[in-house]
């Protein structure tokens, strides 16, 4: 076993290991053992105001690529999607070595990278499903992590998140794009993306049927109201659950052309209290709690106006922090305040 050292923060590297938690002084756990340093962990670091941690003296090499800042690999990801969705427009086939290239980058990301920012970034409307399909793969290959899914099913769902909207290439871009509700004919045309997508990666040899079948029945709903073969419950594949709520909580947390996104805490708190049966409650209520503590030590701006940070989330309550501001603290549980908005 490698020894270890307490480091000050000026003398951190990139590709350090964690070794021992850090924790901020409420308690909350912000980096946990095995996680490798890249230049945003330090920058969040620093921004907790964090002294010196405990890292593994022998550093673990890694290529130069995957020391760049996470915002600028995703950005270029996202570009890169954007040309596989064009290519469909054209009539192409999918296009599996491009769709593997950002696979495997996503699977590389690690728990400890400023996994929020990437999730939390408001895209442009033409940007959106492009994003939107980065940020529901990355978010299914952290649902499958915290599963405790072998490596091959984690991928395997990671896949299948991210295409879950492919067949969206094969939808008019004045239904797509339309600024307003779309009509019932127009919602049964979009509904048909599970349809075309599913021919889509089904007809690509080298991904599994696993995935397709996940990206014909992610609007599926576990009390039979989804869509496109009115399944219920344990009809519906794991994959296709997963996917499902990570979807209605990427859609409700963007910005659309037709909607402005919703804070966070208010998307997560509305799944938590989902009450007609249609997502899984017991994956729900593991995405919550999991995603919640991505939130500790942010900055949050208060339905006051002031601006305050998350140094402590009580597990029985994790939609109602406890925020310092100015040396005083709120409990949101006893508090008539709310977050307004997460400041990235």
């Amino acid at each position: 076993m490698p020894s270890t050292v307490l480091t000050k923060l000026d003398n951190l590297k990139t590709g350090m290991v964690v070794a021992k938690e850090v924790e901020s002084n409420y308690g909350a756990t912000f980096f946990t053992p095995g996680m490798i340093i890249d230049a945003e962990a330090i920058k969040r670091l620093k921004r907790l105001g964090v002294k010196s941690i405990v890292v593994y003296q022998e550093d673990i090499e890694l290529k130069q690529e995957q020391l760049a800042p996470i915002s600028e690999r995703y950005e270029y990801k996202i570009d890169e999607m954007e040309g596989i969705f064009h290519s469909i427009e054209k009539g192409h086939k999918l296009d599996f070595q491009g769709v593997k290239d950002i696979v495997d980058e996503l699977v590389k990301i690690e728990e400890n990278e400023d996994i929020y920012t990437l999730l939390a970034k408001i895209y442009s409307a033409d940007r959106y499903t492009y994003a939107h399909s980065l940020n529901v793969g990355l978010f299914s290959m952290m649902t499958g992590k915290w599963l405790k899914m072998p490596e091959k099913e984690v991928k395997l769902l990671t896949y299948a998140g991210f295409l879950h909207d492919i067949g969206k290439a094969r939808i008019p871009n004045k239904i797509l794009n339309k600024a307003g509700p779309l009509s019932n004919k127009e919602f049964n045309i979009m509904k048909r993306h599970t349809v075309y997508g599913y021919d889509l990666v089904k007809n690509c040899l080298f991904i599994s049927e696993k995935v397709a079948r996940a990206v014909l029945t992610h609007h599926e709903r576990n009390n039979g109201t989804g869509y496109p073969l009115g399944l219920k419950g344990d009809q519906i594949p794991l994959y296709a659950k997963i996917i499902g709520i990570i979807d209605t909580y990427d859609a409700m947390s963007s910005d659309r052309i037709y909607q402005s996104h919703k804070v966070p805490f208010e998307v997560l708190d509305t799944l938590r209290k989902e009450r007609d049966g249609s997502l899984d409650i017991s994956l729900v209520n593991l995405i919550v709690e999991k995603l919640i503590y991505y939130f500790s030590g942010r900055k949050v701006e208060l339905t006051n106006g002031k601006v305050g940070e998350v140094i402590f989330i009580n597990p029985e309550k994790p939609l109602y922090p406890i925020i310092k501001v100015e040396g005083s603290f709120y409990d949101l549980y006893r508090s008539d305040l709310k977050i307004k908005d997460v400041i990235i």
